[in-house]
């Protein structure tokens, strides 16, 4: 009888922890800080997180707790940046009811969902050449090796140059394969984790004097992200700034009186992505805009 009150004693005590359950789930926030918070929590409420994080070294990593729940945890980017590699983390939740569960995993930022987009001016300098000058990049800098201006000649040669940022000339070569005025380029970007890539459709002659105007590369905005302060210069009189939610909603208005260059101030708003739509005395033009925290 004894035997048979211990056996059943057991069987309680491993079915009792075997009722709790946790899983890690991560992601990179807008200022590319990572997150790591405790998900599909199963157990008997309140529960006690542990948690550990080292790098691929196995030294520990500082974190911050976003609550006072202690669930989840925030690595700040700069610690990402000396890190690079493996983080490895775990974390043990222990319920009201004593049941105790461990989720060991490690993770490499090419797990994450990271935003990876870029766009870019290309317009004509003179005939046959042609300026490239990125105006968007929402991919976290810690994460880019290197980015390539790439293209194909007139005559199907291909033709690489390194971007080191800011306007960098191009030449393109005209040839048989290419009937048209027009060529490719890309934007090649080279991660620690992949590639992303960005393409255009230019001009590289207007048939007459080889200098033409691109609209886009009318109007700069800089720097971006930032946290908040950007400077927008235009080749036209600006008139109005019109700052979007990426929903469409119009979060913030600034009138401008004919100027040419103005320092736009949204440090208000919180850290994110938003459109800017700078109207000039002739046209609209739309930036994205990027405020970093």
């Amino acid at each position: 009888m004894k035997t048979f009150t211990i056996v059943l004693l057991l069987l309680f005590s491993f079915q009792a922890k075997s009722q709790c359950h946790v899983v890690v789930t991560d992601s990179l926030t807008p200022n590319y800080d990572f997150m790591l918070w405790a998900d599909s929590i199963q157990g008997t409420a309140p529960f006690t997180f542990n948690w550990t994080v080292t790098d691929g070294n196995f030294n520990p990593i500082p974190f911050s707790f976003l609550n006072n729940d202690h669930d989840t945890i925030v690595i700040d980017n700069q610690v990402l940046v000396n890190s690079y590699g493996c983080i490895f983390f775990g974390l043990c939740m222990t319920d009201a009811a004593s049941c105790n569960t461990c989720f060991d995993s490690d993770t490499i930022i090419q797990g994450l969902n990271l935003i990876c987009f870029s766009d870019f001016d290309a317009y004509l300098v003179q005939e046959n050449q042609i300026s490239i000058e990125l105006i968007q990049n929402d991919i976290p800098p810690f994460l880019i090796n290197l980015q390539m201006i790439e293209w194909y000649d007139g005559d199907g040669t291909f033709q690489a140059s390194p971007y080191l940022g800011g306007p960098t000339v191009i030449t393109y070569t005209p040839g048989s394969s290419n009937s048209t005025d027009e060529f490719s380029v890309c934007v090649r970007t080279l991660l620690k984790n992949g590639m992303c890539i960005s393409c255009k459709v230019v001009k590289y002659t207007d048939g007459t004097s080889g200098i033409t105007e691109n609209e886009n590369n009318l109007v700069h905005l800089y720097p971006n992200p930032t946290e908040g302060q950007f400077t927008i210069s235009s080749t036209r009189e600006l008139k109005e700034i019109y700052v979007l939610s990426m929903t469409g909603e119009i979060v913030q208005t600034v009138s401008v009186a004919n100027e040419k260059e103005f320092s736009l101030d949204i440090s208000n708003l919180p850290a994110g992505a938003y459109f800017g739509e700078i109207l000039t005395l002739d046209n609209n033009r739309f930036r994205k805009l990027i405020i970093k925290k």
